[in-house]
């Protein structure tokens, strides 16, 4: 099948655009956002090696951590003692949120191809024994938290973007070149579900399980003039898609459900809900922005409650919102 010359046009513009927005500004923007298991923190991991710890409610910084290269990811763990981050540098660092002291520094050594590095998630276990690695040269990597030694590497090359399901069955991850997803049984590291996608769709980024890990989200570029992105709902035990829904501008996503699974947040150049059943959304422009590149949302996260959702954008603002009326909480930029 042939590639429309326009797409690639539009396609290689947005890119560079990406490059130099990141080139130009890239010490300063919040990278990722993760919310306490009890709702009572709010973590953000900036480009500038800070680590900032809010209160989600009033927005006072509570603390600051302070690492030498930049925050690409942070993840509590479900106890909420710990709490973990990912950088440039290819080091994984785990905080005691007790004291914020650093309890681990797992480094490993960059590789001499040149090739950008980075952390691109970290995440837990749902029941707290592991924490996942996803970087873009050691790809997946299982540490044991009673000791943070490495138990598995599933040698999958990824660019890092790769979620778990809560209920602790599932993991999926998208390949280095972004055309296939895998989805693996946690207990035998088998992959029990690889979704097939149209021919027509390409590069996939935002992946995110429903909270009962039986639905798989996914987003990916339509091959056409218009640069679309695709969002297609998975049913894991039929293997077929329930829902699905397109929409402009095409590009990569982050994607998150709510904690009670009815509501698909979409993180692009701005933070839309959908309805998970109808595919119809339901609020636009959370976040705000112009639809700019520069503004493109980085991150976001639900409250544990589900009643506000936080986001990170690319030109450095960064805050919560009430998710049923859409208004700022607090906001920095």
């Amino acid at each position: 099948m042939k590639t429309n010359p326009k797409f690639l046009l539009i396609f290689s513009i947005f890119i560079l655009v990406s490059m130099a927005c990141s080139i130009l500004g890239g010490d300063n923007w919040i990278s990722s956002v993760a919310f306490s298991p009890d709702g009572t923190l709010l973590a953000g991991g900036s480009t500038n090696g800070k680590i900032l710890i809010w209160d989600p409610q009033s927005g006072k910084i509570r603390k600051t951590l302070r690492q030498n290269s930049s925050i690409e990811s942070v993840a509590f763990s479900p106890d909420g003692k710990w709490l973990a981050s990912g950088s440039s540098d290819l080091s994984v660092t785990i905080w005691d949120t007790s004291d914020w002291s650093e309890e681990k520094i797992i480094q490993h050594e960059k590789p001499n191809t040149g090739e950008t590095t980075h952390v691109r998630n970290v995440f837990f276990s749902p029941d707290g024994l592991y924490l996942f690695s996803l970087s873009n040269i050691y790809g997946v990597e299982i540490l044991d938290t009673k000791n943070w030694r490495l138990v598995k590497n599933l040698g999958i090359a990824t660019r890092g973007d790769g979620a778990i399901s809560s209920n602790g069955e599932y993991f999926a991850v998208v390949s280095k070149d972004g055309n296939t997803v895998m989805v693996y049984d946690l207990k035998s590291f088998e992959i029990v579900f690889q979704p097939q996608f149209e021919e027509s769709s390409w590069d996939h980024y935002g992946i995110a399980f429903s909270p009962d890990g039986t639905l798989l989200a996914t987003q990916s570029i339509i091959r056409d003039e218009r640069g679309r992105s695709l969002y297609e709902i998975w049913d894991i035990s039929s293997k077929k898609v329930i829902q699905s829904w397109a929409t402009l501008p095409f590009g990569g996503a982050r994607l998150k459900f709510s904690p009670d699974g009815t509501i698909l947040a979409i993180a692009q150049y701005d933070v839309s809900l959908w309805d998970i059943q109808t595919g119809q959304e339901i609020a636009h422009n959370i976040v705000g922005t112009d639809g700019t590149v520069g503004d493109s949302i980085l991150t976001v996260d639900f409250s544990p409650d589900g009643s506000l959702i936080a986001a990170g954008t690319l030109d450095n603002e960064y805050g919560v919102w009430d998710v049923k009326s859409g208004s700022v909480i607090w906001s920095e930029y």
